[in-house]
């Protein structure tokens, strides 16, 4: 061990003082303060003891002022006098810092300031040898990315002794890490911890060398007494935090730099961070919200949310609440939010994002600019360096590191159902907080850029040409990270690795090049088999031919193959392989392929097919011709392929973007589709499914979508027809199966699989009706059984009935068995689906006993519910024996009509809208009724006007089957009821034999009673003031009244065109106080349900 020792006098007397920093108090032996001859006497101590190394109890016998002197610079300071000191004088941290004493240990000097012709005293190193060896005596295994108490033995040792063990030079050798410790000596035995910072486990034999030991005085100076006050003990500080593993994977250190590498990211833990609470929050920089002069604040409503959403919202706003990120506001901007799924491993909780949605806000907001280094200065950079190593800096959620200007930051509130709040740090989502980003790190390293730092928004790359000069490089860069209180996330950052990805280039000694998932897509497209496959490819590339020298030429080939007389001799040669080879390299070469120019706008071009995606990154070059950035594609999972054309083409455009975002961060882009649809992408109003969800996420990016024509977008089309290899099923897209057929719920999970809105025309004989119809929701399709027969094998309420009825495996429990095998006999497999057959208890003539329900697993149940309950042409939000009676005709799970129930007497929609039902029902005298459509029941009901000028409703309800009709009118005139009549209801369903009515002059006016009279139908009226006769009508007005509340908009100006989808609702939902079958069944497909 070495000593730091300098000679000092002392009322001239030498000696050699130990320079301990260690100790937090200056002190000197009894025996040296006697050879002083001191007239003083000592004065009374604050201190009555110590605690030296080895943990035993020194006296302080008292304190003194000494005139300290370093060969002429003299201190009088306090000295503390203490009986059985090892050392006859002892320089404590006390001294050290009152008197502004530096240490510099590459010159072993003591730095004194503000002592003019001082000398500067030299510190001699005092060199004790190691006296043993620590080795292990047991074979021990350490865990990635652990650390671990080992034991050692040490020989010739006594017990009690304290010893130094200091980690053996080729320790790093073994992949690891220790440090230097002070241990206790117990039978020969001692602690030693070990860390493997390593992703791989690491086995230690027995009897390894781990460390070498050396003595140390007992009596050094430890610390002081729990109870006494000291230097240290005064000043604050904080909470120590966890180490952190930092993995090397990536590097070709050897063990001793590795070694080095660990002990100096160490030592700078503070900016790091594992989580939210050690975040940091500079103040070198305030992102201001500027929005136009004329602009109002943005005031939306909260997004619904279901119980299970709202407490993750909750969540959510507690921690950030807690890491003081966001404040309780009185703002009158307010945005609202929505939670995005994040993906999780299978077994994993799920977890979400809180977004906010901001497209409104950035819609007002102005846009900023700050210059981004050119791609080629870049290059040229690093080209003139020739580094030989390189580390990856991130910044661990570097947005909420920026503070809010707070002028404006009361514009980036958002609302939930717990109040409004408001964001202290720069939040996720909004306009120009890319551009922020960027212009702070610029300034926070400012004078490092350029010379060994790269800083593109959170991207800091350190790249230097030997180990030594990166750790200085490193070591530059953390300072001004700590400086600015900026934190780096450790699971992100890539430190001396031989090669890194940067600005979709690759980095490493051996030079630049492309990163080749620029150019997978066409580098590995395959050769084509069929002539629509030649034609696409030729497509793509005719695009750029105008770059390709002698491209005719080169093209002759495969230009033979398009030949009609080719069609079905179809044959690919040595030639056409020649000219396929030659065509993708013109593609993957300058001039096709140019440098993305950070300073120019980007293109995206994107499309979609039924199994794959595409999308070409390119810009404008002086001619205004376009050139190719980079390209890129993927194929479609089988649960994406049974997405609906926007989303897949909503998909193309994700992924395109967050494949090139670091060429689309922080400046305006275009993106171009054929999907015309997309264009009102981040217009879309609707807060669930995934439209929405890839709306946030591009939320915060400068674009402008544009329609281009098909023809007109060859090369992304191309790429999304080739093939490419096989992606596997998302985990979580199992959930994202839907049972719902039409879904407009506001409440709906985030699973949803959100289509875009379809309008529906309805045609009558002498008027059009065009009905928008909602952001509908897919239902699971036969060809998705693998995915809900596998819902059904871990649900518990099916599980072990299916693997008794595949497998004949019972449940280790006898009550559970007992039930499997007596219920077994209603259960069966088809095509590895469990169903249920079940017989209703209402027998019709039609022959239909039994019913096949398919046994809904739990994670389908609520999109059954939201189906059948909340849909507008699928629920209308009927009653509970209603949707009860809908769902059993084709599912089935245990309590089903208990879940109906809770769901249907919870919905809040509901219970605004419905009126209580429920009186004291008088003694009734039905009419018979033998067959359908054999008596009808007509009323007029009267809704709010509409622009159109529409005010009634004449509906007409079949006794029997229960088949509604509705019509809008303008007025109640007879001549308008007979000619609906007779149009509408005695032309396409015959004269009925019996019309019940109530006494209006319309309905008993001379042209309907003519025209009942010459078709020989009957007339029966109500008696005034008791409607109780045509009750059947004035049911169904009641419930097409809450229909049309809850789907018509806020002046109930648009209920016409809602008419249809209710209708329709109305004539698929089963009578529940009948024949328990739905108006179609009965009336006009009989026996049939109908299909949506």
């Amino acid at each position: 061990m070495q000593k730091n020792t300098s000679i000092i006098d002392i009322n001239g007397r030498k000696t050699h003082a130990l320079i301990d920093t260690g100790a937090e108090i200056t002190c000197c032996s009894f025996d040296f303060y006697s050879k002083l001859a001191l007239s003083d006497k000592l004065l009374q101590s604050d201190i009555p003891s110590i605690k030296g190394v080895s943990g035993h109890r020194l006296q302080v016998l008292g304190k003194v002022n000494l005139p300290i002197s370093f060969k002429g610079a003299v201190f009088n300071y306090h000295v503390y006098v203490i009986d059985g000191l090892h050392h006859s004088f002892i320089v404590g941290w006390d001294f050290l810092h009152a008197n502004k004493i530096n240490i510099d240990f590459s010159k072993s000097v003591l730095q004194v300031p503000d002592k003019e012709n001082a000398d500067i005293p030299k510190v001699c190193m005092i060199q004790t040898s190691s006296t043993g060896l620590a080795r292990t005596y047991y074979p021990v295994t350490i865990s990635p990315f652990c650390e671990m108490n080992v034991g050692v033995k040490i020989s010739k040792r006594n017990s009690g002794e304290i010893v130094l063990l200091e980690p053996v030079s080729n320790l790093a050798d073994s992949n690891l890490t220790s440090a230097k410790c002070l241990v206790k000596i117990i039978k020969k035995r001692a602690v030693i911890r070990l860390m493997n910072p390593t992703n791989q486990k690491i086995h230690i034999p027995a009897t390894k060398v781990l460390a070498s030991v050396s003595d140390i005085d007992s009596n050094c100076i430890h610390d002081l007494d729990n109870n006494m006050p000291s230097v240290a003990s005064l000043q604050q500080t904080k909470e120590a935090k966890e180490p952190i593993n930092f993995d090397f994977s990536t590097s070709d250190l050897n063990s001793e730099q590795r070694q080095k590498m660990q002990t100096f990211l160490a030592s700078y833990r503070d900016i790091f961070a594992t989580n939210l609470s050690e975040l940091g929050f500079t103040n070198r920089y305030k992102h201001r919200i500027e929005t136009f002069r004329d602009s109002r604040p943005v005031k939306m409503g909260f997004y619904n949310q279901s119980p299970h959403m709202h407490k993750e919202t909750e969540k959510h706003l507690v921690e950030m609440k807690k890491n003081n990120i966001i404040k309780e506001s009185t703002s009158e901007y307010h945005s609202p939010v929505i939670l995005v799924k994040k993906k999780t491993a299978p077994g994993q909780p799920q977890q979400y994002r809180f977004c906010v949605d901001f497209r409104k806000l950035n819609l007002q907001t102005k846009n900023s600019s700050f210059p981004i280094p050119r791609l080629e200065n870049v290059f040229d950079t690093i080209g003139e360096v020739q580094p030989q190593i390189l580390s990856c800096l991130d910044l661990h959620s570097g947005f909420w590191q920026v503070e809010m200007d707070e002028e404006t930051r009361h514009k980036s509130a958002f609302i939930t159902r717990n109040g409004v709040y408001e964001f202290l740090r720069m939040p996720f989502g909004l306009k120009n907080a890319p551009i922020s980003f960027q212009q702070l790190m610029s300034n926070v390293l400012r004078g490092l850029n350029w010379q060994f730092v790269l800083v593109y928004v959170d991207d800091i790359l350190v790249f230097s040409r030997s180990f030594e000069e990166h750790l200085s490089h490193l070591e530059q860069v953390f300072t001004r990270l700590r400086d600015a209180n900026l934190t780096l996330k450790p699971s992100k950052c890539v430190f001396a690795a031989k090669e890194v990805k940067y600005l979709g280039h690759i980095i490493s000694k051996e030079g630049i090049k492309v990163d080749p998932e620029k150019t997978k897509a066409i580098s590995t497209f395959p050769v084509p088999t069929r002539q629509k496959q030649v034609r696409s490819f030729l497509g793509m590339c005719n695009y750029y031919r105008r770059f390709v020298d002698s491209y005719s030429k080169i093209a002759t080939p495969l230009n033979g193959l398009l030949k009609k007389e080719r069609e079905r001799s179809f044959k690919w040669n040595r030639e056409c392989q020649v000219a396929f080879d030659n065509l993708k390299q013109a593609l993957l070469t300058p001039p096709v392929l140019a440098y993305p120019d950070m300073n120019k706008p980007f293109m995206l071009t994107c499309d979609a097919s039924n199994s794959a995606i595409g999308f070409v990154l390119g810009q404008l070059d002086s001619q205004r011709k376009e050139r190719v950035i980079a390209f890129g594609g993927k194929s479609l999972s089988k649960t994406e392929q049974v997405w609906n054309t926007t989303e897949k083409e909503c998909y193309a455009v994700v992924q395109g973007v967050k494949t090139f975002n670091t060429y689309l961060a922080t400046g305006k882009f275009t993106i171009y589709t054929d999907h015309k649809a997309l264009t009102y992408l981040m217009n879309q109003k609707a807060n669930t499914g995934k439209l929405t969800r890839w709306a946030m996420d591009l939320q915060h990016y400068n674009f402008e979508i544009k329609y281009r024509k098909g023809c007109n977008n060859q090369v992304a089309d191309a790429l999304s027809r080739r093939s490419y290899p096989e992606q596997p099923d998302d985990e979580n897209e199992v959930a994202a199966v839907k049972v719902s057929e039409v879904n407009t719920r506001t409440e709906a999970s985030g699973n949803d699989k959100t289509f875009e809105s379809i309008q529906v025309e309805f045609f009558y004989d002498d008027y059009t009706m065009v009905a928008p119809l909602d952001p509908v929701i897919a239902r699971p399709e036969l060809s998705n059984l693998p995915a809900i027969a596998k819902l059904q094998q871990n649900c518990h309420d099916f599980g072990n009935m299916y693997k008794f009825l595949t497998q004949g495996i019972l449940p280790a429990d006898n009550d559970q068995s007992s039930k499997v095998q007596k219920s077994a006999q209603d259960y069966s497999i088809c095509n590895n689906v469990l169903y249920k057959w079940f017989q209703k208890r209402v027998r019709v003539d039609n022959g239909e006993k039994w019913i096949k329900q398919l046994c809904l697993p739990q994670a389908l149940r609520e999109d059954a519910l939201l189906s059948y309950h909340d849909s507008f042409v699928g629920g209308a939000h009927l009653g509970i024996e209603r949707v009860y009676h809908a769902l059993s005709l084709k599912y089935f799970w245990p309590k089903m009509h208990q879940s109906i129930e809770n769901y249907i007497r919870s919905c809040d929609r509901c219970q605004r809208i419905k009126r209580d039902t429920k009186g004291k029902k008088p003694p009734l005298n039905p009419l018979p009724v033998d067959t359908t459509f054999e008596r009808w029941h007509m009323d007029f009901l009267k809704l709010s006007k509409t622009n159109e000028g529409y005010s009634y409703v004449l509906l007409l309800v079949d006794s029997f089957s229960k088949w509604s009709e509705a019509f809008p009118m303008k007025t109640q005139e007879a001549s308008e009821v007979a000619k609906v009549l007779f149009r509408e209801i005695i032309s396409r369903y015959g004269a009925m034999k019996c019309l019940v009515t109530d006494l209006g002059r319309n309905f008993v006016s001379n042209l309907v009673n003519a025209l009942c009279e010459m078709l020989n139908i009957t007339r029966h009226h109500t008696s005034s003031y008791h409607p109780q006769t045509n009750g059947l009508v004035e049911r169904t007005n009641s419930t097409l009244i809450q229909a049309v509340r809850a789907y018509s908009d806020k002046d109930q100006n648009n209920w016409p065109n809602k008419l249809p989808g209710i209708l329709m609702a109305f004539r698929n939902s089963p009578s529940t106080q009948s024949t328990e079958y739905s108006p179609l069944f009965n009336g006009v497909r009989q026996g049939d349900e109908l299909t949506f």
